[in-house]
């Protein structure tokens, strides 16, 4: 398994996209008149080119500066495509809201830039990371609050050191309307939830280092908030195994188990089948997962398991089953799961089954001597 670091595509994307707009607007100056968006004249298509051109490379900097910094932790805890959707719900809200602010001016000049944008994704950022810190230039490093207060600074100073002051108020309130986005759809997007786990699953990472019993501890404190997480659901399981109670084992596990879905599931059912806990599962249990997973190996193992175990009202099903799944790949064992199955269960609907579907009689050639 590799252990590099993912690649934030859709930040690279953003950065791409605004740098080569500057290319083009550096050849043609007049992209920026053209492509701007003009309160006069508002235009729904020049309101979303205005997000990616600049008015000089300081104000390009100063934003893909920002953009780098933050990008890549919406894009990596909040899913990639919430950034693209923060980027440009925040972007579209501040060229709206200078529209309102800019409209009544007696000139006002095309809004250009991506600060309103990145302003959401800044905001969206400190919800999810308020106290981690993000690298700004080489050995240097600011936590994302103090990222945010800058940012903020930075727009009361732009507003006040503008040539035009209504026109730099109109930059200013694009900004807090991209802001201001970011935070309702990092609210939306239910950000202080991921950031809750995030904290929590730090705090189990630094647990793991001492006791079981504090883990054990971590993970309940993580489950009384979120009762769904599945690294809290297996730490606290793998807790009472190093614990030695395996009562309480077995209990973590069901719960493990029926409180995940998709590869999480996957998981506890590899760990149960691992570390030989089938115990854990009732055999009802295990047959209706058999069949959910019936093209896996997993199912595969949850059948052996009631074919093995202690007889159980699942166990002529499952011997069917088993007996199917095994019919091309080891046909000599899948009879010898027929045969047992016609011997014991005669009666069951599963022997009747297996007569309707052909397997029994067996052929000539598989029965014995």
């Amino acid at each position: 398994m590799s252990n590099r670091a993912p690649v934030p595509v859709v930040t690279l994307s953003l950065i791409g996209l605004n740098l080569a707009a500057a290319v083009a607007t550096t050849l043609d100056p007049t992209l920026a008149d053209r492509y701007g968006f003009w309160a006069v004249r508002p235009d729904g298509f020049r309101a979303f080119t205005s997000l990616f051109l600049h008015a000089n490379l300081l104000h390009l900097a100063g934003n893909l500066v920002f953009l780098a910094a933050v990008g890549p932790l919406v894009e990596f805890h909040a899913r990639a495509w919430r950034l693209g959707t923060v980027y440009i719900a925040s972007g579209l809200a501040g060229v709206g809201a200078h529209y309102l602010v800019a409209r009544s001016l007696e000139f006002s000049p095309p809004l250009v830039g991506a600060s309103g944008a990145i302003a959401g994704v800044v905001a969206y950022a400190t919800l999810l990371y308020m106290g981690m810190k993000v690298p700004v230039a080489p050995e240097l490093g600011l936590k994302v609050s103090v990222l945010t207060l800058v940012w903020v600074a930075l727009q009361g100073v732009g507003a006040l050191m503008a040539n035009n002051a209504e026109a730099g108020s109109t930059a200013y309130w694009s900004h807090l309307a991209g802001f201001f986005v970011g935070l309702v759809l990092a609210f939306l997007f239910r950000a202080p939830k991921q950031a809750s786990l995030r904290i929590g699953h730090e705090a189990l990472d630094r647990m793991n280092q001492r006791s079981p019993a504090a883990v054990l501890a971590t993970a309940e404190a993580i489950l009384a908030k979120h009762p769904s997480d599945p690294r809290a659901l297996r730490d606290r399981a793998i807790a009472y195994g190093d614990l030695h109670e395996p009562d309480k084992e077995a209990a973590a596990i069901r719960e493990w188990v029926e409180r995940t879905q998709g590869e999480p599931q996957r998981e506890s059912l590899a760990y149960i089948r691992d570390h030989r806990l089938w115990q854990a599962l009732e055999p009802l249990d295990r047959a209706r997962l058999a069949h959910a997973y019936q093209e896996d190996s997993l199912g595969e193992a949850l059948l052996e398991s009631l074919v093995k175990g202690p007889d159980n009202p699942q166990r002529a099903d499952a011997l069917l089953s088993l007996a199917e799944c095994l019919s091309d790949r080891d046909p000599v064992r899948s009879q010898a799961l027929l045969t047992e199955l016609a011997e014991k269960y005669s009666g069951h609907g599963a022997f009747q089954l297996a007569q309707q579907r052909g397997h029994w009689p067996l052929p000539k050639s598989g029965a014995k001597s």
